[in-house]
């Protein structure tokens, strides 16, 4: 018993397939008629071919779509989240692509998708062709945050009565919550006082707020304990 392999003639249906020797590559799902050649080569170096009878193949796509999601980083976003899905399928072709987001129902997806209410959201997604093949489902997290932290700062001490024109020390007590993405950081912001330092009538002397790092989390400074003619002096501290 001898084993031979034939080649394939299309006869029609080139749309659908590619044909490498006796290999078929389905291109997309249809019917095609082909042929099977098998080339005989006698002694004398000369050769003739054999071929069937016609036959019909029917191909079949058994391969799902992918879909790839516009990149969302693995971070906190402070504004509304859009997202695109692209889907492709080489053999029957993408029929629909649908997602859902958290625990919603199935949408179909047309343009894009808007996420924009605050908290930490499942989009799911997925594709289905022609030939009814579904895709695995795939996620991706969404997290939005556009609300600032909630910061409660307190001082020790908070009034100074003495007006010796001395330094005194502040400690600042912060507290600072956020339910959503957490508190990342925060920073002194500036120092400020309701009448002029190193005036008139506070006894001239330098540099009334000191050891003050803005721009930093610093909570421990200094400021002189004096005021400027009359009414009390009142320091402004914004962290």
């Amino acid at each position: 018993m001898i084993e031979i392999t034939p080649d394939i003639i299309l006869i029609d249906g080139q749309d659908l397939v590619t044909v490498d020797g006796n290999v078929v590559n389905t291109q997309r799902e249809g019917t095609i008629h082909a042929m099977l050649r098998y080339t005989q080569t006698l002694a004398e170096g000369k050769s003739y071919d054999l071929y069937t009878q016609p036959i019909t193949i029917q191909m079949t796509d058994q391969t799902a779509p992918e879909t790839t999601v516009s990149p969302v980083e693995d971070r906190w976003y402070n504004t509304n989240v859009v997202l695109t899905l692209e889907a492709s399928d080489s053999q029957s072709g993408v029929a629909k692509t649908e997602y859902k987001v958290n625990a919603g129902d199935w949408l179909t997806y047309n343009k894009e998708i808007k996420i924009s209410e605050e908290g930490n959201h499942k989009v799911q997604y997925r594709s289905i062709d022609h030939a009814g093949n579904v895709e695995e489902t795939k996620s991706v997290d969404v997290k939005i945050d556009k609300s600032g932290p909630a910061l409660h700062v307190s001082f020790n001490p908070s009034v100074i009565t003495s007006r010796n024109h001395e330094l005194v020390p502040i400690s600042a007590l912060v507290e600072a919550n956020d339910s959503l993405s957490g508190v990342a950081s925060f920073e002194l912001v500036s120092i400020t006082s309701n009448q002029p330092v190193d005036g008139k009538g506070d006894g001239n002397t330098a540099q009334d707020i000191q050891e003050a790092e803005l721009g930093t989390p610093d909570t421990e400074f200094l400021v002189r304990a004096e005021r400027s003619g009359v009414g009390d002096r009142l320091y402004t501290i914004t962290l």
